[in-house]
């Protein structure tokens, strides 16, 4: 019995970190220090360089910390610094979140 609780306190667990967000759950997100903390650490560690085209805040371009795999989609990746790159705005919105691509290699 013990075994059998375990297995679906496990399968419970499994689908709330698998399950998509909801809007307010994705807004609150933003607002936790968690992920202001981890924000800056990506900031510091990748500079302020877009790594899709390249662009930088001194020509006039707003550097965004982008989730390479959506939070809305991958809630267990949110606060993964792997998870994380560095994008100018217009290639933030050209991305959306059905783009999966990995910039960091080559930015």
């Amino acid at each position: 019995m013990l075994v059998e609780l375990f297995e679906h306190l496990l399968l419970l667990f499994t689908w709330f970190l698998q399950r998509r967000m909801t809007e307010s759950e994705l807004r609150a997100f933003y607002r936790f220090p968690e992920w202001k903390r981890l924000r800056y650490a990506a900031l510091a560690k990748f500079r302020r360089r877009c790594m899709c085209c390249g662009a930088l805040p001194s020509h006039g371009a707003r550097i965004v910390v982008d989730h390479i795999k959506p939070v809305r989609t991958h809630p267990h990746l949110r606060l993964k610094l792997s998870n994380l790159q560095m994008l100018c705005d217009a290639c933030n919105v050209g991305k959306g979140s059905h783009d999966r691509t990995d910039w960091r290699s080559r930015g």
